[in-house]
């Protein structure tokens, strides 16, 4: 803007490890909450010494990375630039651990500031977001119910109980629908807002083609598949599980991630996705092994954020004029 003298150097330096610090500080306050919480659930309970909930800690953090380089690379492609893979995993990193404090809504906030300071229009992170959450969503409920209602089926013909399984994949596939008849109108009505709020006003974004869509949609399978096997392991430590249930039980746990992400206001979807755990694992590996699972999985998964923490640190050290170097390479 005119009138208005550039920051020196050392001083935006400055202020993105005040803010880094801000954002750590909120970051220990829930993460350490949120610790307790579990902790607390896991009192009179023996857990079981296994290199699998190390290998699931390792799969969950970089589940996340890869979820933020492929959130990179949609914005990219509506961008129409090269954004470096470090460079948007860092930035969905440091998004993500902002989900303690206010959930989803924090972290679109924290991807706007950061575009903007790219270069990149409110409405196009906005809609990068939407994506991001939508392949996400039909990456954990298409292959994951189908999963479930396959199971379903067959637990029904051998005379048990499917009917829970059903009701919650019903259900599931219902609010897809809904997602998908709502998301024009919600997607414009919330662009306007948000530039209407922070002052700006662009052309509206090109939306991505039906081809590109669906290559976006597949590449984001890998990090459920990630989560998923994350999930399997922690359930085999702990109680007796067939390879033949494993497809099944790593459906269950994308599947309540899934249920989870639309509780946009529960931070990180607390107690949602455990409670669709315990409901669904329950006629597989038994009411308390389910329990014990998604109590486990959820401290894990929360222990996996520190990792996710060190790759948010990585953020500090990307400048903006890397973003354009990448466009003029990319040129």
């Amino acid at each position: 803007m005119e009138g208005l003298t550039p920051l020196p150097a050392g001083t935006k330096r400055a202020l993105r490890w005040l803010i880094f610090a801000l954002l750590m500080a909120g970051f220990a306050i829930g993460f350490s909450g949120m610790l307790e919480t579990v902790w607390h659930d896991l009192k009179g309970r023996t857990v079981p010494l296994s290199l699998n909930f190390v290998i699931a800690w390792l799969i969950f953090g970089f589940a996340v990375f890869v979820s933020g380089v492929l959130w990179g690379r949609v914005l990219g492609d509506l961008e129409q630039r090269v954004l470096p893979p470090l460079t948007a995993g860092a930035a969905h990193c440091a998004a993500w651990l902002i989900k303690y404090i206010p959930g989803q809504v924090g972290a679109l906030v924290y991807k706007i500031a950061w575009g903007r300071e790219r270069g990149i229009s409110t409405a196009k992170v906005t809609l990068s977001f939407v994506y991001e959450n939508v392949f996400l969503q039909l990456a954990s409920l298409v292959p994951g119910l189908l999963i479930l209602l396959v199971h379903a089926n067959l637990t029904v013909e051998a005379g048990s109980d499917g009917r829970r399984t059903l009701l919650v994949a019903g259900g599931a596939a219902l609010a897809m629908l809904m997602v998908a008849v709502l998301l024009g109108p919600a997607l414009r009505f919330c662009i306007a807002r948000l530039e209407k709020h922070l002052g700006t006003k662009s052309e509206p974004p090109r939306l991505l083609s039906l081809p590109a869509s669906l290559r976006h949609g597949l590449w984001f399978v890998g990090p459920r598949l990630l989560n998923g096997a994350g999930f399997v392991l922690i359930v085999v430590a702990i109680a007796p599980v067939s390879p033949g249930d494993w497809a099944v039980l790593g459906a269950i746990y994308v599947v309540a991630g899934a249920i989870g992400i639309l509780a946009v206001f529960v931070p990180s979807g607390l107690g949602v996705r455990e409670g669709v755990i315990v409901l669904l694992a329950s006629p597989v590996i038994g009411a308390n092994a389910a329990i014990f699972a998604a109590i486990l999985a959820r401290l894990i998964a929360t222990a996996a954020d520190a990792l996710v923490a060190l790759a948010a640190a990585l953020a500090l050290w990307q400048r903006p004029g890397e973003v354009s170097s990448s466009q003029r390479d990319a040129e």
